[in-house]
């Protein structure tokens, strides 16, 4: 009886986790809709809270939103958190984007990227 039930319990946890994975590949393809359209205050909204919660994949997306907006400082952050978390893409990105940025911008990146390690990294 216990075993059906913990069996049970896991096939509904494993459907639900299936079902946001879903949600947040949609989520995500909207978002990457947004920023191919040049409609970065929409991909903002959409990868921001996905990146809080954690999601790596929004993570890189809410960094690459904030370059493509030319906020260089919160693009080096997210990358700089991301890279910290363990994403090799946004480690390649830090070293793109850090030949254009000045030694300061670099240092408060890297702080704010701390913060945002510390907060979102799951």
């Amino acid at each position: 009886m216990i075993r059906s039930i913990f069996f049970f319990a896991l096939l509904a946890a494993t459907q639900v986790f299936a079902d946001n994975q879903v949600a947040n590949q949609a989520e995500i393809q909207a978002g990457v809709n947004a920023l191919g359209r040049g409609n970065y205050p929409m991909a903002l909204e959409i990868f921001q809270p996905m990146a809080e919660s954690g999601d790596w994949n929004a993570q890189g997306f809410l960094a690459h939103t904030h370059r493509m907006m030319e906020n260089n400082l919160e693009a080096y952050a997210w990358y700089y958190a991301t890279a910290r978390c363990g994403s090799v893409d946004a480690g390649m990105e830090l070293d793109m984007l850090e030949s254009k940025l000045s030694p300061e911008t670099i240092e408060q990146g890297k702080t704010l990227g701390d913060v945002y390690y510390d907060r979102y990294c799951r």
